[in-house]
C-alpha cells in the first residue's frame, strides 16, 4: 500500500455472530431442470472465534428424477472484534478512517451486524 493509501475490507463481526448465533440452512437452486440442494451446517467453536461451516450439496436432473452428483465443502470463518481489527491496523501501520456494518446506508456496527467494514489508511 503507498503512503495515504486507503483499503476497504469487510469481515464477520464477533458480537453480531454470538448475539445471533448460526443456525442450520438449506436453499435450492433452480437452473432448467436442475435442482442444486444446498444444506449448510455450522459450528461455533467460541474458543477461537471460528465458525466451521458445512455445506453440502446435491445435484438433481428434477426430469428425470435422479441424483447427479454431490459434494461437500468445509468453510473455516474467522469472526474479529473491534480490538483486534484496531491492534492488527496499528501494527501494520495503518490509521482507521472508519467502519460500521456492511451495506446502506453506513453506520455504526451493533451486536446485531454480523458483517461489518474497516477503512484504513497507511499512515
Amino acid at each position: 500500500l503507498s503512503p495515504a493509501g486507503i483499503v476497504i475490507f469487510d469481515c464477520w463481526h464477533g458480537p453480531g455472530v454470538l448475539n445471533d448465533k448460526p443456525k442450520p440452512q438449506y436453499k435450492v437452486f433452480k437452473v432448467k431442470n436442475i435442482l442444486i440442494h444446498r444444506f449448510k451446517t455450522p459450528t461455533l467453536d467460541e474458543n477461537n472465534n471460528i465458525v466451521r461451516v458445512q455445506h453440502d450439496f446435491l445435484i438433481e436432473d428434477s426430469k428425470k428424477n435422479t441424483i447427479i452428483s454431490s459434494f461437500r465443502e468445509i468453510h473455516l470463518m474467522r469472526y474479529f472484534f473491534y480490538p483486534e481489527i484496531e491492534y492488527f491496523l496499528q501494527t501494520s501501520g495503518l490509521n482507521l478512517l472508519s467502519h460500521g456494518p456492511l451495506g446502506f446506508p453506513l453506520g455504526h456496527s451493533s451486536s446485531s451486524s454480523w458483517e461489518t467494514y474497516y477503512n484504513p489508511q497507511k499512515t
